[in-house]
C-alpha cells in the first residue's frame, strides 16, 4: 500500500513529511475502501459484536 493511500486511511496530509497529526483531504473513499477490502485477520471472530435483527427473528 503506498504511503498516500496508508495517510489518506489515517486522515492524515498528503504533504506532510511524517507529521500525520495534520489532517487533511486525499483519495476519493472508493479508492479507499479498496485499500481497507484488503486488510484481513485469519482467524478473527468477530460474531459476539453482531446484534440479531429483531424482525428476523419473528418471521
Amino acid at each position: 500500500m503506498s504511503v498516500a493511500r496508508v495517510r489518506a486511511l489515517g486522515g492524515w496530509r498528503r504533504d506532510s513529511d511524517g507529521e500525520e497529526a495534520n489532517y487533511g483531504k486525499g483519495l476519493l473513499a472508493t479508492t479507499l475502501y479498496t485499500e481497507i477490502k484488503k486488510i484481513k485477520y485469519p482467524g478473527l471472530d468477530l460474531s459476539h459484536l453482531y446484534v440479531a435483527d429483531p424482525a428476523a427473528e419473528a418471521a
